[in-house]
């Protein structure tokens, strides 16, 4: 799922309450940490509380709360439909590979 603000995500996720989902997979960003010269960014990594992407480092509070299996990712791009940077296959090739990338919550897939 993808949001901008919390109380997108927090409307989508509660629709999961009390279901058997096994895992809620948020589109975040990779602007939601500080900027760093080194890369990729780590899980524990400080995060950037006046970033443009505070509603998604928000949503991710959002779900730690409700106590739901998830996970996102971090993409340092924008993807999909309106994207104004064509990094869709690269990305898809980059997960494919099973590369390290930086996500945050419980991954049990």
């Amino acid at each position: 799922m993808n949001a901008r603000e919390e109380l997108d995500t927090l409307s989508r996720a509660k629709l999961f309450g009390g279901s058997n989902l096994k895992q809620y997979v948020f589109m975040s960003s990779a602007g939601v940490y500080l900027k760093s010269e080194e890369m990729p960014h780590l899980e524990q990594d400080p995060v950037d509380p006046n970033s443009r992407h505070k509603g998604k480092l928000d949503s991710e509070g959002c779900l730690q709360s409700l106590g739901l299996p998830w996970c996102s990712f971090h993409p340092t791009y924008i993807c999909g439909p309106g994207s104004y940077n064509p990094v869709e296959r690269y990305s898809l090739i980059t997960l494919m590979r099973i590369d390290p990338f930086a996500s945050r919550g419980t991954v049990n897939i």
